[in-house]
């Protein structure tokens, strides 16, 4: 997604972005979390103001981060 939103190609992310926006919430971790916040960051530049594809993916995304994984992992023995 983060190449398409590069190049300005949101059709093509948005297709891309779909199957990950439909990961359960336990597998919804740190970095992909990140990772969905930084696309949506950037969706919410001044050159995606007045699009509509940009404002769908940055209310599904707003959503997806909204419920991230809440397990505690595991620690390794000292």
């Amino acid at each position: 997604m983060t190449a398409h939103v590069g190049l300005d190609d949101l059709d093509s992310g948005a297709a891309g972005l779909a199957e990950v926006l439909q990961l359960p919430a336990a597998s919804r971790t740190v970095p992909v979390i990140e990772r969905s916040t930084k696309i949506g960051a950037t969706l919410n530049t001044g050159r995606y103001a007045d699009s509509r594809v940009a404002a769908e993916l940055r209310d599904q995304l707003d959503q997806f981060v909204a419920y991230p994984a809440a397990r505690e992992l595991p620690r390794l023995p000292n």
